[in-house]
């Protein structure tokens, strides 16, 4: 059986969620091109416990100024690159014909690569998508992130080229998780734009700019830094980096193949 289009439920709450979260941006007055940005909105909600911090973060966004080492994004634009021309290739081989692309935006992410069987137009139509990609190029992985992806319809393969890991999510079978998520969110946001937000003290104090929280403590006084690794760490991360990409690029190109197949027959591998 393919994956299967999301329930009416899960429409409604997809429905729900966007409405409440376009209200709490009206509420903290973001203006009609900034409501646009849903999923920064979505992130400072789905990040925070104490909803007076996501509401000072609303009010006044990127207070913190940290600047990351440009070698993190080079690593994830490279690990893309190869494993989008192995997929390219493997794609040819089998014969299938389908359309990539990078960059695919929808309400609430931005996908590395998107897969469709038709022309790249029509990917974002419901039901269209093969498969999305999610490269990770570093140790670190968002799970509030994968949480958000996991809204779209089509299977997300998340790949992690340092540790050589490559999985497969198919959100049909998390719906539950899915509809526990996104409706404790909808609530959030609700809680949030009728100013009952909960305030919830915590390490995290220590780093919050909100001077006037009765929790506040003497928050650090940092400028600006440069968040990067050492010289062992950077050699040992180079390393396993172009060791791990030709596994783990033939592993997600077979994963690909599966999923076309699957939905070409209309029956699982």
């Amino acid at each position: 059986m393919t994956d299967e289009p999301p329930t009416e439920d899960a429409r409604d709450l997809r429905v729900e969620l966007h409405y409440a979260i376009e209200k709490l941006g009206v509420t903290f007055g973001w203006s009609e091109r900034e409501l646009k940005r849903t999923t920064t909105l979505v992130k400072f909600l789905s990040t925070n416990a104490c909803e007076r911090r996501i509401g000072y973060y609303l009010s006044n966004p990127d207070p913190d100024g940290q600047k990351f080492d440009p070698f993190y994004r080079e690593k994830s634009e490279y690990a893309t690159l190869k494993i989008l021309d192995h997929l390219k290739r493997r794609l040819t081989e089998e014969g299938f014909a389908t359309s990539l692309a990078e960059e695919v935006k929808d309400d609430f992410g931005v996908y590395d690569v998107t897969i469709v069987k038709t022309d790249p137009c029509m990917i974002l139509r419901e039901g269209e998508q093969v498969a999305r990609l999610e490269i990770k190029a570093s140790l670190g992985v968002p799970l509030e992130q994968i949480d958000r992806y996991l809204w779209g319809v089509s299977p997300l393969i998340l790949v992690r080229v340092i540790t050589g890991q490559v999985a497969l999510l198919r959100p049909r079978e998390l719906h539950d998780y899915v509809e526990f998520s996104t409706m404790d969110l909808v609530q959030k946001a609700k809680r949030m734009s009728e100013g009952k937000g909960y305030t919830i003290p915590g390490r995290y104090c220590w780093t919050c700019p909100d001077a006037a929280c009765q929790f506040g403590r003497k928050r650090r006084v940092t400028n600006a830094r440069m968040v990067k690794m050492d010289d062992s760490e950077f050699g040992e991360d180079l390393t396993f980096f172009f060791k791990n990409l030709p596994h783990v690029a033939e592993r997600t190109s077979r994963l690909v193949i599966q999923e076309l197949r699957s939905s070409t027959a209309g029956v699982a591998p």
